[in-house]
């Protein structure tokens, strides 16, 4: 089954991260670098998964 369809390049990255201390289904998307960027860092409880898919523009 196909849950929806996302182009494989161009469009808008949506970044996946996952938090194994919050417990089953802890993942977070968002389609910001500095958010990404600033979860990833201090204090490191979010780990970047990479691109989960890219966004139509």
């Amino acid at each position: 089954m196909v849950a929806f369809y996302a182009p494989k390049t161009g469009g808008k990255p949506v970044y996946r991260l996952f938090n194994p201390k919050a417990g089953i289904g802890a993942h977070f998307m968002t389609g910001d670098s500095y958010e990404k960027s600033v979860l990833t860092k201090a204090p490191k409880e979010w780990k970047y998964e990479g691109v989960a898919w890219n966004s139509v523009k």
